[in-house]
């Protein structure tokens, strides 16, 4: 199973659904997010919850436990490429056809 979905299992555990569906997203995974430093997102995103499961859970996450492994980064780094080539892709075309051509 993936870190993520681990998370957001404990989330919905929890009593933080909307976490927990964030989690599941990879909106704090260090291998899927698009934040520069989704662990401080989640961090903050819990202390906001001021719940006493949020502090235990919070304690668990600053003990390393829902990092992502280097398979899933690895796996998040592919992802955001291909996606980045592809929007690359898409944008070339869109301009290609926005030119104006010749004789017409």
């Amino acid at each position: 199973m993936h870190t993520k979905d681990i998370l957001a299992a404990e989330l919905r555990k929890a009593g933080l659904p909307l976490m927990a569906k964030m989690a599941a997203e990879g909106v704090y995974s260090n291998g899927l997010s698009l934040h520069a430093m989704p662990d401080r997102v989640l961090r903050r995103d819990l202390e906001d919850a001021h719940s006493e499961l949020a502090s235990k859970l919070l304690r668990r996450v600053d003990a390393g436990e829902f990092e992502a492994t280097e398979d899933e980064i690895d796996e998040g780094n592919a992802r955001m490429v291909t996606s980045r080539n592809d929007r690359l892709a898409h944008t070339k075309r869109v301009e290609s056809a926005a030119r104006p051509r010749a004789g017409f």
